[in-house]
Protein backbone atom coordinates (compact mmCIF):
# COMPACT_ATOMS: atom_id res chain seq x y z
CA UNK A 1 0.00 0.00 0.00
CA UNK A 2 1.24 3.69 -0.55
CA UNK A 3 0.39 6.45 1.41
CA UNK A 4 0.49 9.39 -0.83
CA UNK A 5 1.05 13.14 0.81
CA UNK A 6 0.62 16.34 -1.11
CA UNK A 7 -1.07 19.83 0.26
CA UNK A 8 -1.85 20.27 -3.79
CA UNK A 9 -4.84 18.63 -4.07
CA UNK A 10 -5.03 18.35 -8.07
CA UNK A 11 -1.59 16.85 -7.68
CA UNK A 12 -3.02 14.31 -4.95
CA UNK A 13 -5.94 13.50 -6.95
CA UNK A 14 -3.75 12.90 -10.08
CA UNK A 15 -1.31 10.90 -9.09
CA UNK A 16 -3.21 8.93 -6.87
CA UNK A 17 -5.87 8.03 -9.34
CA UNK A 18 -3.67 7.16 -11.88
CA UNK A 19 -1.78 4.53 -9.15
CA UNK A 20 -4.97 3.22 -8.51
CA UNK A 21 -5.56 2.30 -12.13
CA UNK A 22 -2.43 1.27 -12.05
CA UNK A 23 -3.41 -1.37 -9.68
CA UNK A 24 -1.85 -0.01 -6.58
CA UNK A 25 -3.73 0.66 -3.11
CA UNK A 26 -3.28 3.98 -2.22
CA UNK A 27 -4.16 6.09 0.83
CA UNK A 28 -4.16 10.10 -0.22
CA UNK A 29 -4.21 13.37 2.14
CA UNK A 30 -3.14 16.77 2.24
CA UNK A 31 -1.43 17.43 5.48
CA UNK A 32 1.39 15.45 7.91
CA UNK A 33 -0.94 15.42 10.28
CA UNK A 34 -3.25 13.35 8.15
CA UNK A 35 -0.89 11.14 6.82
CA UNK A 36 0.44 10.19 10.65
CA UNK A 37 -2.44 9.39 11.44
CA UNK A 38 -3.64 6.73 8.31
CA UNK A 39 -0.18 5.35 8.95
CA UNK A 40 -0.62 4.92 12.57
CA UNK A 41 -3.85 3.09 11.40
CA UNK A 42 -2.44 1.06 8.30
CA UNK A 43 1.36 0.43 9.16
CA UNK A 44 1.24 -2.87 8.91
CA UNK A 45 0.36 -2.86 5.05
CA UNK A 46 2.03 0.72 4.04
CA UNK A 47 5.07 -0.38 2.12
CA UNK A 48 5.86 3.34 0.30
CA UNK A 49 5.35 6.62 1.48
CA UNK A 50 5.21 9.56 -1.35
CA UNK A 51 5.28 12.82 0.02
CA UNK A 52 5.45 16.03 -1.30
CA UNK A 53 8.81 18.04 0.07
CA UNK A 54 7.36 21.77 0.78
CA UNK A 55 4.00 21.26 2.94
CA UNK A 56 2.22 23.26 5.95
CA UNK A 57 3.64 21.98 9.66
CA UNK A 58 6.31 19.99 8.21
CA UNK A 59 8.68 19.00 5.17
CA UNK A 60 8.24 15.60 3.11
CA UNK A 61 11.68 14.74 5.16
CA UNK A 62 10.74 15.40 8.55
CA UNK A 63 7.52 13.31 8.08
CA UNK A 64 9.43 10.15 6.12
CA UNK A 65 11.81 10.86 9.16
CA UNK A 66 9.00 9.96 11.60
CA UNK A 67 7.46 7.08 9.33
CA UNK A 68 10.80 5.78 8.85
CA UNK A 69 11.62 5.45 13.06
CA UNK A 70 8.43 3.08 13.06
CA UNK A 71 8.92 0.90 10.16
CA UNK A 72 12.73 1.68 8.98
CA UNK A 73 11.62 -0.54 5.48
CA UNK A 74 9.25 1.62 4.13
CA UNK A 75 10.35 2.89 0.87
CA UNK A 76 9.98 6.62 0.59
CA UNK A 77 9.76 9.20 -2.70
CA UNK A 78 9.76 13.05 -2.24
CA UNK A 79 8.28 14.98 -4.57
CA UNK A 80 8.72 18.34 -5.47
CA UNK A 81 8.93 21.54 -7.97
CA UNK A 82 12.25 22.78 -6.12
CA UNK A 83 15.12 22.52 -7.77
CA UNK A 84 18.13 21.88 -5.70
CA UNK A 85 17.50 19.66 -2.54
CA UNK A 86 21.05 18.71 -0.95
CA UNK A 87 19.85 17.13 1.96
CA UNK A 88 18.05 14.40 0.53
CA UNK A 89 19.25 10.86 1.94
CA UNK A 90 20.28 8.58 -0.37
CA UNK A 91 17.70 5.76 0.69
CA UNK A 92 15.14 8.54 -0.60
CA UNK A 93 14.21 8.81 -4.20
CA UNK A 94 13.68 12.44 -5.53
CA UNK A 95 11.53 13.03 -8.35
CA UNK A 96 11.22 16.68 -9.89
CA UNK A 97 7.93 18.55 -10.51
CA UNK A 98 6.40 18.31 -13.36
CA UNK A 99 7.11 14.59 -13.35
CA UNK A 100 5.37 11.44 -15.85
CA UNK A 101 3.38 8.97 -14.48
CA UNK A 102 6.17 6.65 -16.01
CA UNK A 103 9.34 8.33 -14.08
CA UNK A 104 6.89 7.30 -11.01
CA UNK A 105 6.16 3.85 -11.87
CA UNK A 106 10.26 3.15 -12.72
CA UNK A 107 11.11 4.86 -9.16
CA UNK A 108 8.52 2.28 -7.78
CA UNK A 109 9.70 -0.51 -9.59
CA UNK A 110 13.33 0.49 -8.86
CA UNK A 111 12.38 0.53 -5.00
CA UNK A 112 10.65 -3.02 -5.15
CA UNK A 113 6.76 -2.04 -5.06
CA UNK A 114 5.61 -5.36 -6.83
CA UNK A 115 2.27 -5.75 -7.93
CA UNK A 116 0.58 -9.17 -7.61
CA UNK A 117 -2.72 -9.86 -9.54
CA UNK A 118 -5.80 -10.97 -7.23
CA UNK A 119 -8.99 -13.49 -8.53
CA UNK A 120 -11.23 -11.32 -8.43
CA UNK A 121 -9.72 -8.68 -10.93
CA UNK A 122 -8.10 -6.18 -8.34
CA UNK A 123 -4.22 -6.28 -7.75
CA UNK A 124 -2.82 -6.19 -4.36
CA UNK A 125 1.07 -4.68 -3.35
CA UNK A 126 2.96 -7.56 -2.10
Amino acid sequence: MILFVDDDEGVLRLYSSFLKQQGYRVLSCSSPTQALGLFQQYQSNIRTVISDYCMPEMNGLELITILQSHSPSIQKIIITGYCCLDRVPSDVSLLQKPFSIRDLLQVLNERDEKIIPVKDGHSQIA
